[in-house]
């Protein structure tokens, strides 16, 4: 699946998820050509692992950073 990006009115795409992964930061809007989202919106907080059923309906990867 493709993906664009837009940091500070800059648009690039398509690209591949790991390329999106390595270049955006937590500010930078992703488009997955449905829906304009950010790195942090909806991540879990905490340790705990994320359930099968979470992947299923949010439909995301969450990435976490270690603290």
């Amino acid at each position: 699946m493709p993906y664009w990006i837009d940091d500070n009115g800059e648009k690039l795409g398509p690209m591949r998820a790991i390329d999106v992964l390595r270049r955006a930061k937590p500010t930078t809007r992703i488009f997955d050509g449905e829906n304009w989202f950010t790195l942090d919106e909806g991540a879990a907080t905490g340790d705990a692992p994320v359930s099968d059923s979470e992947m299923t309906d949010t439909g995301r990867i969450i990435i976490r950073r270690a603290s």
